[in-house]
């Protein structure tokens, strides 16, 4: 009996630590979902200005192409 009575005494001695450890936890995990969110954000728009970037280029390809036609059809006539 004294062996039960002494281990819910430390349980119960012990219960407002484990809470801080469990907020703290809690607190470390909300900060991780956090920065894992602005990893996501980040990977989503670099891959959005990637795409961007590569269409852009291949419509700066298409402009050139058009104007070196134009300027080869200019100086023919």
């Amino acid at each position: 009996v004294n062996d039960v009575m002494t281990m819910r005494r430390d349980f119960f001695k012990n219960l407002p630590e484990c809470k801080k450890k469990m907020q703290a936890m809690h607190a470390t995990n909300e900060h991780l979902k956090a920065v894992t969110d602005a990893f996501l954000k980040i990977a989503a728009a670099k891959h959005a200005l990637t795409t961007v970037a590569q269409v852009n280029s291949q419509s700066n390809e298409r402009m050139a192409a058009a104007i070196a036609q134009l300027a080869e059809t200019i100086g023919k006539k």
